[in-house]
C-alpha cells in the first residue's frame, strides 16, 4: 500500500487494489509505475508474469477509465470499464475454501483483484467512499473516512490548503464587483 498525503488512512483491504492501481502514477511529478522502464517490475511486484507493451497500454486506459468513473460517483459501470473488464476474461474459482477472481490472461491477473475490490465495496456500500482529489494537478485517489463522507481533497493540509491559497489568491487580484459596480 502506497503511503497516502497528510496521514490519511488507506482504503480497506477490498478497495486497496483499486486505490494503488489509481495511484500508480503522480500526475505532478509524472512519475509513473506503469512506465516502460517500471512495468515489469511493477508486474513482478504482484506475481504476474507474461504482461507484455499491450497489456501495459490497456492497464493504463483501465487506470484512467477507473479515475473517471470514481471522480463520477456514480454506481454504474460505465462502458470502458465494462469492455475492458470483459477483455480480461475472469472467472470465479475456488481456492483454500475461499472464492477468487482469476484468470488466465496476464492482463486479467492484473486486475482480478481490483474489480474483486469494485464488487465488494459495490456490494457492502462503502463504494461512494473512495474518491478522486478535486485539485486538478493532484487526482489523487482517497478513501474518505470522514463520518458525513465529504472530503474533497487527498489530504486538506495539502491540496485543500493549496486550492483555498489559490482561491483567495484570485479574489485579491480580480475581486468580484460589487452590487454598487457600474457595469462595463
Amino acid at each position: 500500500m502506497t503511503a497516502q498525503p497528510g496521514g490519511r488512512l488507506p482504503a480497506p483491504p477490498h478497495l486497496a487494489p483499486l486505490q494503488d492501481l489509481l495511484n500508480t502514477v503522480n500526475l505532478e511529478s509524472e512519475e509513473d509505475e506503469l512506465s516502460r522502464e517500471t512495468f515489469e517490475g511493477w508486474c513482478a511486484a504482484r506475481g504476474v508474469t507474461g504482461a507484455g507493451e499491450a497489456e501495459r497500454r490497456r492497464l493504463q486506459t483501465f487506470r484512467e477509465d477507473l479515475r473517471s468513473w470514481v471522480a463520477a460517483a456514480d454506481d454504474e459501470v460505465p462502458p470502458a470499464v465494462a469492455a475492458a473488464v470483459e477483455t480480461a476474461r475472469l472467472h470465479v474459482t475456488v481456492a483454500d475454501g475461499r472464492l477468487r477472481t482469476t484468470s488466465g490472461t496476464a492482463f486479467g491477473r492484473l486486475v482480478a483483484d481490483t474489480v474483486e475490490g469494485i464488487r465488494t465495496a459495490q456490494r457492502d456500500g462503502d463504494w461512494n467512499r473512495l474518491k478522486v482529489c478535486s485539485r486538478g494537478t493532484c487526482r489523487w485517489a482517497f478513501y474518505d473516512h470522514s463520518r458525513n463522507n465529504s472530503s474533497r481533497w487527498c489530504a486538506s493540509s495539502i491540496c485543500g490548503a493549496r486550492e483555498k491559497s489559490q482561491r483567495a489568491y484570485r479574489r485579491r487580484v480580480r475581486p468580484e464587483p460589487g452590487p454598487d459596480a457600474e457595469p462595463a
